[in-house]
């Protein structure tokens, strides 16, 4: 072996998961009215508006969070009558972008550290 430990690779992983963070308190804070505006016809932005509305940061989180998961699954919300079909159509595209890419990355990130903990315990070390 070269001496190199495996646990090391976790180090990137975390900060990229951090970087990942606070870019999502960024976009929280600075366009959850915005967002929340465009979809003003969605009962459930509406209704996590009316429940997450008093938690402050992190109720501007979880509100910012549960859009880009409505829109990374669009066309299902939309048959489901979730989320209006005039508003996911207003939308803006570069917007939408940011959150479903925010959202993909933040998991692809952690599914990552899942499988090099499950590797690191089950394989190596």
């Amino acid at each position: 072996m070269n001496g190199f430990d495996l646990r090391w690779l976790g180090l990137p992983l975390m900060m990229a998961m951090f970087i990942i963070m606070a870019v999502w308190i960024y976009v929280s804070v600075r366009y959850v009215n915005y967002i929340e505006s465009l979809l003003y016809n969605s009962a459930i932005v509406l209704g996590n508006k009316k429940i997450f509305g008093h938690a402050g940061l992190l109720g501007k989180i979880m509100r910012t969070g549960s859009v880009s998961l409505l829109l990374s699954i669009r066309s299902l919300c939309v048959r489901k009558g979730v989320l209006d079909v005039e508003d996911v159509k207003k939308f803006p595209e570069r917007l939408r972008c940011v959150l479903v890419g925010l959202w993909f990355v933040q998991a692809a990130i952690f599914l990552s550290l899942i499988a090099l903990w499950g590797w690191l315990r089950f394989v190596g070390s």
